[in-house]
């Protein structure tokens, strides 16, 4: 697995780590947080069956992939999918058609996953299906940023180093290659 860099100046009070598999059907990844002090930032208020009610499941501990297929390489206004997962299971995505302008929400559930957590730590896979999947990955190059909201008081974590009180993950030429 490798670890996911906080992006605050602060002594962090969780550590997380990432890994992701792809094959002919689709996509997978798994996260997991160790926490380390503190309690888990969760709501029951979220659906577990319709992920079109949870908007906002951000503002509570997620994990969350961002997927974005490019016909080029350097197409980095392509539209992409953004996925969360609390550890109660909850999951959240929408279609980035232009950060912060632009989205949508998906008209069917875009992924599955399995949840578990416990006092100290908290393990989630995500599974994608390309058939199910709103973006079209036929002959594309595949991108993805891997993050993580954390703790009443925010923490951030990304696979990329951007330390900011508040940084901003979409920024689709931060994502990393998957192929």
């Amino acid at each position: 697995m490798k670890k996911l860099n906080t992006q605050s100046q602060q002594q962090s009070q969780f550590i997380v780590e990432y890994d992701w598999k792809l094959g002919d059907e689709g996509f997978s990844a798994q996260f997991q947080v160790e926490k380390i002090a503190g309690h888990w930032n969760t709501s029951e208020s979220f659906s577990l069956k319709n992920q079109n009610r949870n908007w906002g499941l951000w503002e509570y501990d997620v994990c969350e992939i961002f997927l974005q297929a490019r016909e080029k390489q350097n197409q980095f206004t392509s539209p992409y999918l953004e996925i969360q997962i609390s550890p109660l299971n909850q999951g959240f995505s929408l279609l980035v058609i232009k950060p912060r302008e632009i989205m949508a929400l998906p008209l069917c559930e875009q992924f599955r996953s399995v949840s578990h957590f416990e006092e100290s730590t908290w393990t989630v896979e995500i599974f994608m299906d390309f058939k199910e999947l709103a973006l079209n990955f036929q002959g594309a190059h595949l991108y993805a940023g891997f993050f993580s909201c954390l703790g009443k008081k925010r923490e951030y974590f990304a696979h990329f180093d951007q330390r900011q009180e508040k940084p901003d993950f979409h920024k689709p030429n931060l994502f990393q290659p998957l192929f």
